[in-house]
């Protein structure tokens, strides 16, 4: 018979129990007092609040996606830099003077705050509204947010502390957006470039190129990196990345400084299992041909 907390024998894990313990309450006070904060701000700009709190609708769970974004220890902020980098290269070899870009996918921001003082005007959107809260959170000042892992070795307290850079020096020319990738709130030719990490497997690429297209001035880029991990219901949508560049030609693009770069992932902070997805790296060029 197995034995249960309750054995004598076990007794030695009760410290670590208890600080696992306090660990998940400080969390959650943290967590609300947060996005409690999020929420007043939304109700003195006249926005919409939800009937609950957030973090207990039973649908997505922003602990996590806070933690994907600024915490998760060195490990996962040398994956920021790494990725950002990539990123980073490509723009630094493209941006026209005064450029403004659009991000998809900003999600809490992360790689949007890294990127985005290289442009001299920066719209970032996502369709999540909580993300998107979150993220104007994080511009103001910085968070005081824990988040507390089940999964940690019972020597630690289970207990991380969100980190976080300052926000880019034109944080004043950065514009956040609740906005659907395939309709997006730019006029025709409002954008001299599209960054994209990690979300062309979020929406299929017949859907969004035609967008990013319209929205992109004559000669002007898509920086792509990616895909990871694709969840669309029809196998048509998923395309090798040895297939994207042909994709993106079809759709009114040309492709340059293109690599295959092997791409790692943590499927979750507390699994800690990552995931190397081959991934490519290039830079699209709108041409004069009209997608279709």
């Amino acid at each position: 018979m197995a034995a249960s907390i309750a054995d004598p024998r076990l007794d030695f894990r009760a410290q670590v129990l208890e600080r696992r313990r306090a660990g998940l309450a400080l969390n959650r006070a943290l967590a609300h007092a947060e996005l409690d904060e999020v929420l007043d701000a939304v109700v003195r700009s006249g926005g919409a609040v939800a009937a609950s709190h957030p973090l207990e609708r039973g649908g997505e769970d922003l602990t996590s996606a806070l933690n994907a974004d600024w915490g998760g220890g060195a490990e996962a902020e040398s994956e920021v830099r790494e990725v950002c980098g990539w990123a980073g290269s490509l723009i630094d070899q493209t941006v026209r003077p005064g450029g403004k870009a659009l991000f998809l996918g900003a999600g809490t921001g992360r790689h949007v705050v890294e990127l985005a003082g290289r442009f001299g005007e920066s719209w970032a959107v996502d369709l999540s509204v909580d993300r998107t809260w979150l993220f104007e959170r994080v511009l103001r000042q910085p968070l005081a947010f824990a988040a507390f892992e089940d999964g940690a070795p019972m020597s630690r307290d289970g207990l991380t502390r969100l980190a976080r850079t300052e926000p880019p020096a034109s944080s004043a020319h950065l514009h956040l957006a609740v906005a659907d990738a395939r309709c997006l709130p730019l006029a025709d030719a409002g954008a001299t470039h599209v960054v994209s990490i990690y979300f062309t497997d979020m929406v299929p690429l017949h859907q969004l190129l035609p967008e990013a297209w319209r929205v992109l001035v004559p000669g002007g880029t898509f920086m792509h990196v990616g895909p990871l991990d694709y969840a669309f219901p029809d196998p048509a949508w998923r395309l090798a990345p040895e297939e994207l560049p042909e994709a993106f030609r079809r759709f009114g693009f040309e492709i340059d400084s293109l690599r295959a770069q092997p791409m790692e992932f943590r499927r979750s902070s507390q699994s800690g299992i990552q995931v190397i997805y081959r991934g490519l790296v290039f830079r699209a060029r709108k041409t004069e041909l009209p997608a279709s």
